[in-house]
């Protein structure tokens, strides 16, 4: 787990890369973790994230189909519910996978974890959203509602595009800059 000062900057470098993506009509359907590398800088106090991984990223709209619906493509930990049930990826869909990223740097674990991969991927569909709480102490509510809006069971319930995303980070950043890590439970 890390830092929230620290997931609030790989959080924003991912979104705007999802954005970039979105903006061109791209969704990399399979945000994880291992798709997310943080580059060496010259500041140690710097961290620079790069999305890669492109291979499973369809055109918005044009979902790969393929014969077979019960075959799904994804990290099943980091998989969308309705990737799950078949349903081509959006959006919405890398906002879930973003979610269930961020998710994993806070808390230490993947927000679902199972050894039956039937059992992990229904976990995805129906189990309840677990509590987003990081071991290094509180941190700013707006963050875990942050993740936990990714984490919506339907896209419907996320939010409405990668761009209200990224400004609900900057909320976060606003209330933590002007109060500090440690001040914002007023906010």
């Amino acid at each position: 787990p890390l830092p929230p000062q620290e997931v609030v900057q790989i959080a924003r470098q991912l979104g705007e890369a999802l954005a970039a993506a979105h903006d061109r009509g791209v969704i990399h359907a399979d945000v994880t973790p291992s798709n997310a590398l943080v580059v060496k800088t010259d500041d140690p106090n710097v961290i620079h994230v790069k999305l890669v991984d492109f291979g499973l990223a369809e055109l918005a709209g044009e979902g790969m189909r393929d014969e077979n619906p019960e075959f799904v493509l994804g990290t099943p930990a980091y998989i969308s519910p309705e990737q799950l049930r078949g349903l081509a990826a959006t959006d919405r869909s890398d906002q879930y996978g973003l979610g269930a990223v961020l998710y994993e740097l806070i808390c230490g674990h993947p927000p679902y974890e199972h050894e039956d991969l039937r059992k992990l991927c229904m976990m995805h569909i129906q189990a309840p959203i677990p509590l987003v709480e990081s071991p290094h102490g509180p941190m700013p509510p707006k963050l875990a509602d942050l993740v936990t809006t990714c984490l919506q069971k339907t896209p419907q319930a996320r939010f409405p595009g990668i761009r209200a995303l990224l400004a609900a980070l900057d909320e976060i950043e606003r209330v933590t800059d002007r109060r500090g890590w440690r001040r914002w439970l007023s906010s």
